[in-house]
Order: structure tokens, then sequence, then C-alpha cells
């Protein structure tokens, strides 16, 4: 838009000096030269990037109260505020011989978070299965091909093999009732727990999800009566190479709540 207004004032201009004679009056040379003066000073004054110098000597600048456009109009000089040198966040003493202080206190807090790690009382299994009254403990183990092992009376429907070049890890478990009421024990729901067989008190495996009636991971609705016991497992599957060096079995089981170990 501004581009059309220059050309409308130039065309002015131009038919100012040049124009019909019949309609316009003959005009002396400093007729001419007032016009032609005023015209420029106007097509100046709508073109920012003219770099005009023409300055009103009847009016005092104060260049503290102009813009920087103003400023750069008028000629006159700006002063950019020179780089302020960042200063350090903390007031940690520098060394001045390269070396990068060293912090006594850092190593402390990991120390301090070890320990309390170490010294965190373990969880009951009836804490991290949110069953009060419930113990839970390993009463023994097998490695074999498949559970039931035949001859056992066990329906071999609800059978299970090891797959080839593996063995099953079963962990025969204790489940009780020590509490004074009926405990309705129900995980084949809990979506929230996992288990593993911990083998040698390092290897660990986590546990299947079988079919077996006596699955502890797969119990529904199982009710125990204060000071009852009855047997379940938990079974893994491991490699016939790890299999052959397993002496003892636990069984680790973790919830939202935390994690207990299981031993004898």
């Amino acid at each position: 838009m501004k581009k059309y207004s220059y050309l409308a004032i130039i065309g002015m201009t131009a038919l100012i000096l040049t124009g019909c004679q019949s309609e316009i009056p003959e005009m002396s040379e400093k007729e001419t030269e007032m016009v032609t003066e005023y015209a420029a000073g106007t097509v100046l004054e709508h073109v920012p990037s003219s770099g005009s110098r023409l300055v009103d000597t009847s009016v005092e600048y104060d260049p503290d109260k102009m813009t920087k456009y103003e400023k750069a109009q008028m000629g006159f000089k700006t002063e950019e505020p020179e780089p302020v040198a960042a200063q350090p966040e903390t007031e940690e003493e520098i060394p001045t011989d390269g070396e990068a202080p060293k912090s006594e206190d850092k190593g402390q807090g990991s120390t301090q978070a070890q320990e309390q790690e170490v010294q965190e009382p373990s969880l009951s299994a009836a804490d991290v299965l949110e069953m009060p009254g419930l113990a839970l403990s390993v009463a023994s183990f097998s490695v074999t091909d498949s559970y039931p092992e035949a001859g056992e009376g066990a329906d071999m429907f609800l059978s299970m093999d090891a797959s080839a070049g593996n063995k099953l890890v079963v962990a025969h478990l204790n489940v009780k009732n020590e509490g004074s009421e009926p405990l309705v024990i129900s995980t084949v729901r809990r979506s929230d727990l996992h288990y593993k067989v911990v083998m040698n008190n390092e290897n660990k495996q986590n546990t299947l999800l079988t079919l077996l009636l006596d699955d502890f991971s797969g119990l529904k609705d199982q009710e125990v009566a204060p000071g009852e016991t009855f047997p379940a497992v938990l079974v893994a599957q491991v490699s016939d190479e790890l299999a052959a060096g397993i002496s003892d079995v636990s069984i680790e089981i973790t919830s939202d709540v935390g994690k207990t170990v299981v031993g004898k």
C-alpha cells in the first residue's frame, strides 16, 4: 500500500513541475524551487529507508527520549550495552591450579541409601499378598521332566512336560492359615503378583502359569480354616545345565506392596 502512495506523491510532484499550463499558472524560479523542496520533503517523510538528514533546527531533539529508529534517521549513534559476563550460580571456590573442586558430601548420600536398603526389613508373604494370617514356606523341591510324575495318582490330563533340553523345577509349598478367622485365597485374578523360583540364592526364573489344580498362582477362592495347612506348588522351567547344579530353592513374590522371599 505504501508503494502506491509513494508513486502517487512522485506523480503529483511531476505534475506540478511539468503540468498543463492551462490549469497551473506560471511560477517564478523561486516559487518553483519552493514547490520542489516541499514535494521532495513530503516524499522523504513517507520513506523510512530514505536516510534523510534534513533536520528542523527550530526544534530541540533529546536523544535520550528518542527511539533507535529515530536516532538512526537523525544521525545519532546508538551505543550498544556491553555484554555482562555470566556469574557462577554458586559461591563455590574455584581452585587456581586447574583442578575441579572436590566435594566430600557427594558419596555420603549414596552410602546412606545403600545402608537404608540393607537395613530395611523384608516383608512377610502375608503383607505382600495382603492376606492377614497367611504363612508360606518351601517344604521341598524337585527337578523333573514332567509334573505330576507318572504313578503319583494325579490326573495326567492336567500334567505338564518340560520342553527339549530343559527341566521343570517344582517348589513344593506349605500354605498355612495362622489367623483366627477362615482365609480365602484367590491369586488367579491378581495381575499385580509376580513369582520367581530362586535357585542357589542367585539364579532366578519366572514361574509358569499352569492348569495344575495345586498351582499357587492359579488358586481360586481356596478356603483355609484357622490352623489348617494345605500343599501347593510353583513351577519354573530351566535348562538342563542349570538344573544339574541346583542345591537350594526359594520363592520370590513381588506385588504393588513390595517383595518377599520364601524359603524353607
